[in-house]
């Protein structure tokens, strides 16, 4: 998994009305819900856990995090703002994206959009049944937070700490016959974290995205 810096100044302004658009609301109304709350963000997040999942079948998908789907709130008409203007950029012809029958746009639908509360998490999974070459976009005010993965070669456990504002973050997540790029990934937060994500269809539409996050 790689940083890479939002100098796109389209972009950048999109972001931060979405952004922005967010936070002008009372998001006391927001219900986080979690699956166990008898453990916290740090407990999902430890290494232990991980040890513990990996001993048994291949974890997919989470199954326990502290965290709102947008799509399933109020803030819905904003998330749906969002897709529409990024389509419009896309439109640009920045990069290529190949249309299909199933996907005519990158950014029709994300894979993920979600608001994490202070102590939000979502544990240890591999995203396994849903493979590709992805582009995580993260938002906090002050960066108290982390993305956190386990090197699918060397097993060394990295912790991508942060940074006040958006960061960007794309990587391969690999599939169930790719064990040497299974990714093992989880991130907690100790304030309100915005998180959206993508995935590319082939490492070259995501390596054309890349550069044009990069250019201004």
């Amino acid at each position: 998994m790689n940083s890479i810096p939002i100098v796109n100044r389209q972009l950048v302004q999109i972001l931060n009305n979405f952004k922005d658009e967010i936070l002008s609301n009372d998001l006391s109304k927001l219900n986080f819900r979690q699956r166990n709350a008898t453990k916290d963000n740090h407990y999902f997040c430890s290494i232990d856990l991980l040890n513990d999942l990996k001993n048994q079948e291949t974890i997919d998908r989470t199954k326990n995090a502290k965290l709102v789907n947008i799509d399933s709130t109020f803030l819905k008409e904003i998330n749906s703002k969002l897709d529409a203007d990024l389509d419009e950029w896309d439109e640009q012809k920045g990069y290529a994206v190949p249309k299909s029958s199933v996907r005519k746009k990158m950014f029709d639908q994300k894979v993920l959009g979600v608001i994490y509360p202070a102590s939000g998490y979502m544990s240890w999974h591999t995203n396994s049944d849903d493979f590709g070459h992805n582009v995580l976009l993260t938002w906090s005010e002050n960066g108290n937070g982390f993305f956190r993965y386990q090197d699918p070669i060397t097993k060394e456990i990295v912790t991508m700490q942060d940074k006040p504002g958006w960061n960007c973050k794309v990587g391969y997540f690999g599939k169930h016959t790719e064990p040497d790029k299974l990714f093992w990934h989880c991130c907690s937060t100790d304030e309100l974290r915005i998180s959206l994500a993508w995935i590319f269809p082939t490492a070259e539409v995501a390596s054309s995205f890349e550069n044009k996050i990069q250019q201004s």
